[in-house]
């Protein structure tokens, strides 16, 4: 019996699972079809409602429209605003009282709740006759002035002055018609240097960077300053993302260039290194003269103890000449991510002063060299550090030195390549010329790596240290 239960039971349940199933999509099905249908619904009312209000508004234009038109209108209106100041008010608004009459048809006509007719009176609209219920028509109404053009126009490139970092601009007129000036400046991120109207231009520069925002930087342009400058005054950049845009011009610089440890991001750009012409290889170009004795550029913090990330240069010349017998042109102190391309160092022809110094000591320095030139440095580059750090990771593109000569021959003491300290350099192309050594490795040189860089009239191509190890030349 018991058995014959359980059957019955397993029957019934096989027979009811599908059926109650297909009540259940039927129902979900009818609920998703009711859920549209009423969305739909929804939908079509509001387009309906929307297309009311459209046509109210128009039937309200056409009719207000027609309105303004009427004759017996326009002829009341007329007298009511002609003899203004002659007549009284109340019999004036005697004479317009008639118009209720046509109003009230225009009302019934054209389903309008209310209609008023205003008069301009100085800076606002006074009713003249209402006709209707509304609460909403006032008796005074406010003018909104409409603009007006001048009578005269007076620009003047002076007046007013342009703000710091801008520059004026002086339209052209044709020679019969009369002069025109107009200010015309653009600010943030570019502040225009004011070219000075005497010889130095490192004081319009400094006074210029007091006005880069702190926390975004800004762009210096000098370019405009076509021509040769003094640049007497130290400059300092305590501001990142800061860029400057110098001129093409030579710049005779008496203090030093230097960027604060820590300050990242900022870039000087000049506009040509190798002049603007065969006759001279820096004329034309953006030449940054060092009259000083020690280092024209300080990137970083020559105590080591902080690092510097992302300084660019491109497009200059620095030159030493009129320097100091140990003058370097520029140093790098724990300066990462350098971008240093198209630059060319001129030394003074001896053996005692330096073009590029990478100072890693405490962490590294380090970046891409591509398209430098070299010339007349007792050492055209020194990378050093100690075991804590040191000039390590750059890569250097097409470099070419050419070492000081004497009667054609190298002088004694001179090195194209200096690699006192450093790790992962790779050197890649390019000339090194004329040097009593051409590559001297130090005992900290580990794992550097040159590939087809060729030497000519070198007294010693490579001058390797003991400790140093598994750098490749191929």
């Amino acid at each position: 019996m018991k058995l014959r239960a359980r059957l019955l039971f397993i029957s019934i349940s096989a027979l009811l699972v599908p059926v109650l199933v297909a009540i259940a999509v039927a129902a979900a099905v009818v609920v998703e079809s009711s859920g549209r249908s009423q969305e739909a619904r929804f939908r079509a009312a509001l387009d309906l409602i929307s297309k009311d209000i459209t046509d109210t508004e128009q039937r309200y234009r056409t009719t207000i429209a027609s309105l303004a038109l009427s004759e017996t209108l326009q002829g009341k209106l007329y007298v009511y605003n002609k003899y203004w100041g002659f007549f009284s008010k109340d019999t004036l608004d005697g004479d317009i009282a008639v118009l209720r009459d046509e109003l009230e048809n225009r009302l019934l006509s054209g389903a309008i709740d209310s209609i008023a007719v205003y008069r301009t009176e100085g800076d606002h609209y006074s009713s003249v006759v209402v006709v209707g219920n509304s609460t909403y028509i006032h008796a005074s109404v406010p003018r909104e002035a409409p603009a007006q053009l001048a009578t005269g126009v007076d620009y003047n490139a002076a007046t007013p002055a342009a703000p710091a970092g801008a520059r004026n601009v002086i339209w052209q007129n044709d020679s019969n018609r009369p002069t025109v000036h107009a200010s015309a400046y653009v600010t943030y991120p570019t502040l225009q240097i004011a070219c000075p109207t005497g010889s130095d231009l490192s004081t319009a520069v400094n006074a210029m960077l007091a006005y880069v925002p702190t926390g975004q930087g800004g762009i210096l342009d000098a370019r405009a300053c076509n021509a040769n400058y003094t640049w007497n005054s130290a400059t300092t950049i305590n501001t990142p993302n800061t860029v400057i845009l110098l001129p093409c011009g030579t710049l005779t610089v008496t203090q030093p260039f230097t960027v604060t440890y820590g300050i990242r991001n900022v870039a000087i750009h000049g506009c040509s290194y190798q002049g603007g012409s065969n006759v001279s290889g820096t004329s034309g170009g953006t030449v940054w003269n060092w009259q000083g004795s020690g280092s024209a550029f300080i990137i970083g913090d020559p105590a080591d103890n902080y690092d510097t990330g992302g300084f660019v240069i491109t497009d200059m010349a620095i030159t030493t000449p009129s320097a100091g017998a140990s003058a370097h042109a520029i140093d790098f102190h724990r300066v990462t991510e350098i971008d240093f391309e198209r630059v060319y160092l001129i030394g003074n022809a001896t053996t005692g002063q330096t073009g590029l110094t990478l100072d890693g000591t405490g962490n590294y320095s380090g970046g891409q060299f591509i398209g430098v030139h070299i010339a007349s440095f007792g050492t055209a580059v020194t990378m050093t550090g100690t075991s804590a750090g040191a000039a390590n990771a750059s890569t250097f593109v097409r470099l070419h030195i050419d070492c000081p000569t004497s009667s054609g021959s190298p002088i004694a003491g001179t090195v194209g390549i200096n690699l006192a300290y450093g790790d992962g350099n790779t050197f890649t192309g390019g000339d090194v010329e004329s040097c009593d050594t051409m590559l001297a490795l130090g005992s900290g040189a580990t794992d550097n790596t040159f590939i087809g860089v060729r030497n000519e009239n070198s007294n010693a191509q490579i001058a390797a240290a003991t400790g140093s190890s598994y750098n490749l030349w191929l």
